[in-house]
Parts: C-alpha cells; sequence; structure tokens
C-alpha cells in the first residue's frame, strides 16, 4: 500500500513540472552565442613605442559598436536569420546573442562589427575609402531541442599604416595619401580576394593612421604619399615621397617614418618591416 502511495505522489510531482521542450513543439528554446573580441590590441603593438596599447579590459563596444548576423543552415543551404544592425549600448565585456525558435539542425553563424547600413558586410574599401574597422567572426553551430550555449571571438580584418613624422618644419598641415593593391572583400572565414586602392586626405599630426585590408597573396601594397600646406599661397612647397612598397598584414601594424633634418634639408624615409626599420630614401632638397 505505501509502494502505491509512492508511485501516485511521483506520478503528481511529474504532472506539476513545466512541459519539456522536447515533448512541446510550441516551446521557444533559446540557443545563446557569447561574442567576445579577440584582436584587441594589434599582434605588433609592443614594437612601436609610438603607441600605447588599448586596455584590454574596455567593454565590447569600445571595440566594436555594432553587430550583425547571418545564420545559414548547412544542410540546405538556405539562410534561417538574417539580423538588422544592431547597436552595442552597455558596458559588458561581451555581446550576448540570442537565437529563438531556430529548428534543430546543422547551422553556420557568421558576426560582423562596426560594418555600416547599405554596404555589404565583406567589403573593406568601398569606393576607394578607408572605412571602419571591421571585425567578423564564424562558427558551425549543432543545434538540438534543448537550450545551449556557444562562445564566439570576433577577429580584426584589417591592418593598419602608421606614417610617423618628425622633426617636420613649420607649415605643412596636411597629408594625403594614395595606397593601391589591397584586397577588396573578405567572406566569413577571412579570406580576401580582389584588389582595390584606398585614398585618404587628413589633417597632419605625428602619428597618421590609415586602416588597410591585407595585401593581396603574392604581391605588394604600393604607398604615395604626399605633404602640403592648406593655404594656396603658402610658401611651403608639397613634399612628395616616392613610391614606397609595404606589406600589410591582418591585424599588424605597418609603419612608414618621415624624418626631416633641418640641419642639411634632407629627408629620410624608413619603412619598419621584419623586426626592423629600413632607409629607403633620402632626399636632398637643398
Amino acid at each position: 500500500m505505501a509502494k502505491k502511495i509512492l508511485y501516485i505522489a511521483y506520478f503528481m510531482m511529474l504532472s506539476a513540472l513545466p512541459s519539456s521542450c522536447i515533448d512541446d513543439d510550441d516551446c521557444s528554446v533559446s540557443h545563446t552565442v557569447n561574442i567576445g573580441i579577440k584582436d584587441k590590441n594589434y599582434f605588433n603593438v609592443s614594437s612601436f613605442p609610438e603607441v600605447s596599447p588599448v586596455n584590454e579590459q574596455l567593454p565590447f563596444r569600445n571595440f566594436s559598436n555594432n553587430i550583425y548576423y547571418l545564420l545559414r543552415n548547412t544542410d540546405t543551404g538556405e539562410i534561417t536569420r538574417k539580423s538588422t544592425l544592431t547597436d552595442v549600448t552597455d558596458d559588458n565585456s561581451s555581446y550576448s546573442l540570442h537565437l529563438t525558435d531556430i529548428p534543430e539542425g546543422n547551422y553556420n553563424l557568421s558576426v560582423w562589427g562596426n560594418i555600416v547600413t547599405g554596404i555589404p558586410p565583406g567589403t573593406l574599401h568601398p569606393n576607394g575609402q578607408e572605412h571602419t574597422d571591421i571585425f567578423m567572426a564564424s562558427a558551425l553551430l549543432k543545434i538540438g531541442s534543448c537550450p545551449s550555449s556557444h562562445a564566439l571571438s570576433m577577429e580584426r580584418t584589417k591592418g593598419k599604416l602608421l606614417v610617423l613624422c618628425t622633426n617636420f618644419p613649420e607649415g605643412y598641415t596636411h597629408l594625403q595619401a594614395n595606397i593601391k593593391h589591397v584586397s577588396q572583400t573578405s567572406d566569413e572565414r577571412l579570406v580576401f580576394e580582389g584588389d582595390t586602392e584606398v585614398n585618404k586626405d587628413q589633417l597632419l599630426k605625428s602619428i597618421n593612421e590609415i586602416l588597410l585590408a591585407p595585401t593581396p597573396t603574392g604581391g605588394s601594397t604600393l604607398v604615395n604619399i604626399s605633404f602640403y600646406a592648406s593655404e594656396t599661397r603658402s610658401a611651403v612647397l608639397p613634399l612628395i615621397i616616392p613610391e614606397t612598397k609595404i606589406t600589410i598584414s591582418r591585424n599588424e601594424l605597418t609603419a612608414v617614418r618621415v624624418d626631416y633634418n633641418n640641419q642639411n634639408n634632407t629627408w629620410d624615409i624608413s619603412v619598419y618591416a621584419d623586426g626592423r626599420w629600413t632607409l629607403i630614401h633620402h632626399l636632398d632638397i637643398s
């Protein structure tokens, strides 16, 4: 008799529990993807004392201010979910993406950060512009009928060119750069394709920064830089640097240094590559 009462109590206890998602087709299951930032600092930032490393404890939004994603069913090839462009506004160290009502199956999740509405997320330099510091990540997800969680780390798609200007005489106020032969697009696996160029005109600083996609495989990136005064009647003559070959790599800093020697009125142009500075041009304009 006691055993029968025990069975009845056990059955009543199970009946009071919430329905399992396995048995209820209407249950909304949430799969959480915790997205972090892998490339917070450039790989070789320690090689440049002129550049301060980024505080890696800063919130996610300091590295990526928005999120866009695509979820593709790898069994059917169809896009299951395509997000709107979502701004990141909180101070969390990661971004939590909640995928609900996703049918069971195998999926590829592609995520981009710092993209712009109207420009395809894999486009790195639209219309010859520097564009943004694009981050991306991709992962294969196996989604079942019960809640699950996944971790994903976003990587930087571009490198950065530093133009370091030292001992400049007064009068130069602007830098104009034309950079040829950088990659045009990146897919979700960080495979770079295409060949394009970038133009930038900016106020002159001691440290000038230009975001650039990696150099296409087997080639060189060509840099043309000139310095000038914005006033049309200025007595300062434009300084045009001879075309310089460099290699841009993903999440790495590449540098060109332009140093003026006011004692003999000469310019030295050096490139940082393979862990050292190499003098490539010596200009005597006396």
